[in-house]
C-alpha cells in the first residue's frame, strides 16, 4: 500500500509544529492537489 505511506508523509509535514500556520492552508491546498495529482495519473 503506497499509497498509505505516502499520506502518512504528508499528514506528519503539515501537521508538524513548524507548519501549524502554513499547514492550516498549505495543508488543505497540498493535500486537494495531491488528490487531484493521483486522479488525474489514474485517468490516463
Amino acid at each position: 500500500m503506497e499509497g498509505e505511506s505516502e499520506f502518512k508523509i504528508t499528514t506528519e509535514t503539515y501537521t508538524s509544529p513548524g507548519c501549524l500556520v502554513i499547514g492550516c492552508f498549505g495543508g488543505l491546498i497540498g493535500l486537494y492537489v495531491l488528490v487531484e495529482f493521483v486522479l488525474y495519473f489514474r485517468g490516463l
